[in-house]
């Protein structure tokens, strides 16, 4: 989605001055760290059929997916494979990799779809319910788990016969879900907590408070890391509780974040990247500008972001080299 500047409501007497339109940028203040997402040169361009909802790192490829199918992009030659996986039914809620497999949420059948990623073959259609949020599936060591509701529903699904074996209830409006650190973790920006889950006991282990609204999780240095509106909070996940929170001066409720290249790499809109050091918690780089909170991905010595119908690919060198305007 690109969202358009707000202009000052003073533009028609602005104009007939002969005077630029004063325009509100979102993001942080601090000297050097803004940087017009313009100036940012990708290394490449892919298009595809429709809005990207989901990237995933899958062996030795990109893989995209959009409403009605998969995509798998070379990452040698950034072009799309001749062979995509067709017959999704409205792609939502990311995706997920493991098991020899891909696991795709799709909203329109309320259902999940298992895909064999070395040929591609849909191996099983779950219909087991897709809730609402931009992360809805993971895979841990021996399950895949699924937010299937909006009340919300945890679904812990065993891999080898597709079936559901556990139902755990949780708070109500939970909108993404990660595996990392030994648990599932899951943000619920409703009640402005995030959870963790055992999978010992498929039980709610830990609630944890964070900023307001936390909506996309990543690991990353031993942490786990939140993006909340207009925050970053990074839980320890040996205490349980918030070591640090970074200020990101933006107001939007939706977005995602990545861990890779040595850095926490943050999407929203209006702040199409977000460059962040584990080291001393700090923004490095603020690119600000059309575009952004889509979903982002780290892989092959690369960032990848999903916008609109495009994913574009960006070398953390030259995003590094890309400064502010004096």
């Amino acid at each position: 989605m690109r969202l358009s500047l707000p202009i000052a409501a003073c533009l028609p007497i602005l104009l007939a001055a002969g005077k630029r339109p004063a325009i509100t940028v979102q993001g942080l203040k601090t000297p050097g760290i803004q940087i017009p997402y313009v100036s940012l040169k990708p290394l490449a361009e892919v298009v595809l059929d429709g809005v990207v909802v989901g990237l995933q790192v899958s062996g030795q490829q990109m893989l995209a997916v959009h409403g009605t199918r998969l995509d798998l992009i070379d990452v040698k030659t950034n072009q799309l494979s001749d062979k995509p996986v067709p017959g999704l039914a409205k792609a939502c809620g990311g995706m997920a990799s493991g098991f020899e497999s891909e696991w795709i949420p799709s909203c329109e059948s309320k259902s999940l779809t298992r895909i064999e990623t070395k040929t591609g073959r849909i191996l099983a259609t779950l219909a087991v319910g897709t809730g609402r949020g931009q992360s809805l599936v993971a895979t841990s060591a021996d399950s895949v788990w699924m937010l299937s509701d909006e009340r919300t529903t945890l679904l812990r699904i065993d891999p080898q016969d597709n079936a559901v074996v556990a139902e755990i209830r949780l708070p109500e409006a939970c909108g993404a879900i990660a595996y990392g650190e030994a648990a599932i973790w899951i943000a619920c920006p409703k009640a402005g907590r995030v959870l963790r889950v055992d999978p010992a006991r498929n039980m709610v282990s830990k609630t944890i408070e964070t900023a307001a609204k936390p909506m996309a999780l990543a690991f990353g240095e031993g942490s786990v890391w939140v993006l909340c509106e207009g925050k970053v909070s990074r839980i320890d996940p040996k205490t349980n509780l918030v070591s640090a929170t970074v200020e990101l001066g933006s107001s939007a409720d939706v977005g995602g974040l990545a861990y890779g290249e040595g850095f926490l790499w943050v999407t929203m809109p209006g702040l199409p990247l977000t460059k962040i050091a584990a080291e001393g918690n700090k923004v490095m780089q603020q690119f600000h500008g059309s575009g952004g909170g889509g979903p982002i991905a780290v892989g092959f010595g690369s960032v990848w972001l999903g916008q609109d119908n495009k994913v574009l690919r960006f070398d953390p060198k030259r995003v590094a080299a890309t400064l502010a305007e004096e």
